[in-house]
This record gives C-alpha cells, sequence and structure tokens, in this order.
C-alpha cells in the first residue's frame, strides 16, 4: 500500500512541477518600467513593484502606440502602481503609466502557451549521472549543442525547491554541486526557452 501511494505521490509532483509558474517583477527606473517588455508563459505571474507617482493603467494596442491613456474596458488598473496579474490563455497586454504616458512610459507583456515537448528533440538522449547519486556532482549530459542556456531545478516530494541555477552547456553537459542535497527522492526539472522537462533523481549518500 505505501508503495502504490508513494508512485502516486511522484506521478502527481512530478505533473505539478512541470507546469510551475513563476513570478516576474517589473519596477520602475527613473521614468521606464523595467523591463518594459516581458515574454512569460501563461500561468506565470507579473507583480508590478511602482508607486503613487506611476500609477499602471492598461490600455488597447493603439492606445499604447499613440501614447495616451484611454483606459482599456476591463483592463488592470493600480492606482497606487503596486499589483499583481495572471493569465492563462495567450495574450498581450499594454500598460501605461497613467500620469507619465504622453513621455511614453509604457510597458507590455506578453503571455505565450510552452512549446509542446512533444514536438521537441532536445531532450532526446539527456542522462543524469550518476543516478543513484552517490557523489557531491551531478552531471546532466546528453545536450545536443554547447552554449545553450539551461534552467535546472531541483525539487524534493514536498514540492520544495532544493536547487535553482542558470548553466550554459559546455562539452554538451552541465556539472551541479549537489553536496548540500540531503539523502532522498527529487525531481529535477530541466528548461530550454519555453519548453520543460522532469527527470527523477535519487540521493543515497
Amino acid at each position: 500500500m505505501k508503495k502504490i501511494f508513494l508512485i502516486f505521490v511522484c506521478f502527481a509532483f512530478s505533473e505539478t512541477i512541470l507546469i510551475a509558474q513563476e513570478t516576474h517583477v517589473i519596477n520602475v527606473s527613473g521614468s521606464t518600467f523595467s523591463p518594459s517588455v516581458l515574454n512569460i508563459q501563461i500561468g506565470d505571474s507579473v507583480q508590478f513593484n511602482s508607486n503613487s507617482s506611476h500609477p499602471v493603467l492598461e490600455v488597447s494596442e493603439s492606445t499604447y502606440n499613440s501614447n495616451e491613456n484611454t483606459p482599456l474596458s476591463g483592463g488592470f488598473y493600480f492606482s497606487d502602481g503596486v499589483g499583481k496579474i495572471s493569465y492563462n490563455v495567450a495574450s498581450t497586454h499594454y500598460y501605461v503609466c497613467e500620469i507619465h504616458y504622453a513621455l511614453g512610459m509604457k510597458g507590455k507583456i506578453i503571455f505565450s502557451a510552452p512549446t509542446s515537448i512533444k514536438n521537441q528533440n532536445l531532450y532526446n538522449g539527456i542522462n543524469l549521472y550518476p543516478n543513484p547519486l552517490n557523489q557531491d556532482k551531478l552531471t546532466i549530459y546528453g545536450f545536443q549543442e554547447n552554449d545553450m542556456d539551461i534552467q535546472v531545478k531541483i525539487f524534493d516530494l514536498t514540492g520544495r525547491s532544493r536547487y535553482n541555477t542558470l548553466e550554459s552547456t559546455q562539452n554538451n553537459s552541465i556539472i551541479i554541486e549537489s553536496a548540500t542535497i540531503p539523502s532522498g527522492i527529487y525531481f529535477v526539472q530541466i528548461g530550454y526557452k519555453n519548453t520543460i522537462q522532469n527527470y527523477k533523481l535519487i540521493k543515497i549518500k
């Protein structure tokens, strides 16, 4: 019974982290939103960290292009410049500073659906070594190219993040320092651009 339950937990958790969401922050630098253009996945969140001197107002594309501040019907509005948005459909959202719109203080957020992993050959042949892991270095090898910026995240069975790094592939591989990760069962999430894949890892040291 315990084995069946563990298998169920592992399967459910692997499905959960496959669509793990991230929060992206937009700050204000002078009279500029930073970043002014944000490309993210659907389901991710955007946190505006502005202030009352720069209220955030969603507008239409035409209003955005003409540097005006006519509100978009049903759009978001944060009078104090602070707020969070998230969308589960592919869409583009334009916004301006309600006060300084004429100065071109504006930005846009593009929510895109992740590229289907099934249609990618990126992850074919990728392996973790050693697995089970009984040393302080984990090698992820089998990438098709060098100098690929790969996001590596390691989660335990409770969903807690144990490791998060952005590495560039060298010799078609990445080496992860795993000394601080205790013994247990983990899921390694490997991400490249808008695609992610998960691998099971057991550490026994």
